[in-house]
């Protein structure tokens, strides 16, 4: 009917909405050609609409009750300019003040992520506040303010106790979630907190669990190799000097010192930023043989190079029924077919083209070589590559810190994968070089 204004309600009006993407409802009044839509605050996904009402959402009613306020808000304010005969300015609407809800339609995990990005803690913490993050997507039920509900958070603590068994640690997801609630209210995006009238148990300690010095004593007398051996002496170390992993890691040679006839380490706690000095007991010093020594001389005595740290590999790599007391014949395999990758590759260039003379004979001369080439390496291979070059390595390598560690074995383990590379590459070249 011309010259009444027309009020319906409209979802989605964008075309955005999915089955994981929430679409937003309006309300939309034209007249004489003219249209004004108003949000209702509510956002649903596209499975939770249908018709002119909110389906399938745990707050079904609450939404359709907002939605139903602004419609009969703005229905009743044309009645109302009817009533009195005036005339009907839809810009005069763009005033009307919104329904203030419990949550608006913004993203309450995306807002939660940027404000916990924001927040000046240290990284551990920050690192917390992130898992509660985490927890909160894989949830599901909590993603948007208007989520936000005694319901909804009682549910997320029944979640919370299916993945964690103590108490204290359930209180530890509310505790870290409760602040940005705080922050939501206070930035007018909640009314009212979900945990009003809600108490979450702290728990009862079980008290600490520790190890007796026997148990000590057997960890520390353990025969082990590698990096468990590091591990296992990091964590004596620390049990001696009470200092955390995060700062066990990042002692420095400049953060030893001698003070009088003992051995002192000054540095600064990772987590709370507190200086603090250690006296290092002499039985810390007995006891704890590769970590005194990376602390006191700072870096490894002598230099691993990347056939070494192959070989090193190979021999730990391969059963010791198998092949480890013959890993000097694989390393003559891959020495001499990383010598010959760039001679096949010049050879494989024009070069034969541009000297024709010579094509014919340039296989032959390259080819032929590689016999004593690789007999000549082998003898060097069997005089280095044994097992008593294996005990110096792993007593070198056991003396590392743990990020030069790291450091060898991904070199290592490249070089393993290049130089099974190079063999591929040289077989493919030596037959093309025949055939040019």
């Amino acid at each position: 009917m011309a010259g009444i204004p027309q009020i319906k309600v409209i979802f989605d009006r964008r075309k955005k909405s999915s089955a994981v993407n929430p679409g937003t409802v309006e309300i939309e009044v034209s007249y004489n050609r003219e249209r004004v839509r108003l949000s209702t605050g509510v956002a649903v996904l596209k499975q939770q609409w249908s018709g002119r009402e909110v389906v399938n959402h745990p707050e079904v009613d609450r939404l359709n009750e907002q939605i139903r306020r602004v419609y009969d808000g703005l229905h009743e304010k044309m009645a109302t300019i009817a009533s009195k005969k005036g005339e009907y300015d839809l810009s005069l609407l763009k005033k009307v003040k919104k329904t203030k809800v419990q949550g608006s339609s913004g993203s309450f995990l995306d807002w939660l992520e940027e404000r916990i990005y924001m927040r000046p803690v240290t990284e551990s913490t920050r690192r917390q506040h992130l898992v509660m993050l985490k927890c909160l997507r894989e949830f599901g039920l909590i993603r948007f303010f208007c989520d936000l509900t005694p319901k909804n958070i009682r549910l997320w603590d029944d979640f919370i106790r299916k993945r964690v068994t103590a108490q204290s640690s359930v209180h530890g997801y509310h505790k870290r979630l409760k602040p940005y609630i705080v922050e939501a209210i206070q930035f007018e995006k909640l009314e009212a907190n979900p945990y009003d009238g809600m108490r979450i148990s702290r728990g009862k300690s079980e008290g600490i669990k520790f190890l007796t010095e026997e148990e000590r004593d057997r960890v520390e007398a353990l025969e082990l190799y590698g990096m468990t051996e590091k591990v296992r002496d990091m964590f004596i170390f620390s049990c001696y000097t009470g200092l955390a992993y995060s700062d066990l890691v990042k002692i420095k040679k400049s953060d030893v010192f001698m003070q009088g006839e003992d051995y002192c380490i000054r540095d600064k706690r990772l987590k709370t930023g507190m200086p603090y000095t250690i006296v290092l007991l002499p039985i810390s010093l007995d006891n704890v043989n590769s970590l005194p020594h990376r602390l006191q001389y700072g870096k490894m005595t002598r230099k691993i190079t990347i056939s070494d740290g192959v070989f090193y590999r190979l021999w730990r790599m391969i059963p010791a029924g198998g092949f480890p007391d013959r890993c000097f014949v694989i390393m003559a395999v891959i020495q001499s077919a990383w010598i010959m990758l760039p001679i096949l590759a010049i050879g494989n260039l024009p070069l034969c083209r541009i000297f024709p003379a010579i094509s014919q004979y340039y296989p032959d001369i390259i080819l032929w070589p590689i016999l004593p080439l690789y007999i000549a390496l082998l003898v060097y291979g069997s005089r280095r590559y044994n097992e008593n070059h294996y005990i110096r390595l792993h007593k070198t390598v056991t003396d590392l810190p743990l990020h030069k560690w790291r450091s060898l074995r991904q070199r290592s383990t490249t070089a393993i994968w290049l130089s099974t590379a190079a063999v591929i590459a040289d077989i493919l070249l030596a037959i093309r070089l025949y055939h040019i």
